[in-house]
């Protein structure tokens, strides 16, 4: 009887002895897998990376106006009164001549020419704009000419102006000066001739 006893309990211990061996395994296999190896962070010999720094917002960039080298004065050619803004002993950048036989107004815009198409004289006052065909001059005085009927109704509109009148060609070569009597005395001359017949 005691040895049946003795027995039972030995294989008993040996059983247990089993079931906690792979109660242990179990353990350290759920742990091998939970916990995965660090990935080795990687040597860093190349050169620091620098980022690139934003450049700043581009702020609206105001155009300067064109020079105002000169004056307006009036001089007497052969071919009728001119009003001419510039230096007194040089080219003028703008001048407008009385054409009364030909009932018109001659406008030049000091220029070099790149080719002989015409282009838009454009004059620009605070109270009206107006254009006009202007053909390119490259002999004697380098520019370009255009036309204004004296019947034109800018014209009343230019003697009744005060500030500046800007003029461009083709949207190119931008100019302002003064609206200034000497400007105004030739157109209304040119007019007033007209009306009476005489150059």
């Amino acid at each position: 009887m005691r040895a049946r006893i003795a027995l039972a309990l030995t294989v008993a211990m040996a059983l247990a002895g089993c079931g906690g061996g792979d109660d242990a395994a179990t353990q350290n296999n759920s742990t091998a897998i939970a916990e995965p190896e660090a990935t080795p962070t990687p040597e860093d010999d190349g050169p620091p990376v620098v980022s690139p720094t934003p450049a700043p917002g581009s702020a609206a960039v105001s155009i300067p106006p064109p020079p105002r080298e000169g004056r307006w004065y009036i001089r007497q050619d052969p071919d009728g009164m001119t009003a001419v803004f510039g230096p007194p002993k040089g080219e003028g950048s703008l001048s407008v001549r009385c054409d009364a036989p030909g009932r018109q107004l001659i406008f030049y815009r000091l220029a070099q020419p790149d080719s002989e198409a015409p282009v838009a004289l454009n004059l620009f006052l605070p109270s009206g704009n107006t254009l006009l065909r202007a053909f390119p001059e490259t002999e004697d005085h380098p520019g370009y000419y255009g036309r204004m009927p004296l019947r034109e109704p800018w014209l009343k509109t230019l003697l009744a102006a005060r500030g500046t009148i800007e003029s461009d060609l083709d949207g190119r070569d931008p100019l302002s000066v003064p609206v200034a009597p000497e400007l105004k005395q030739v157109v209304a001359h040119c007019r007033a001739a007209q009306q009476k017949g005489k150059p």
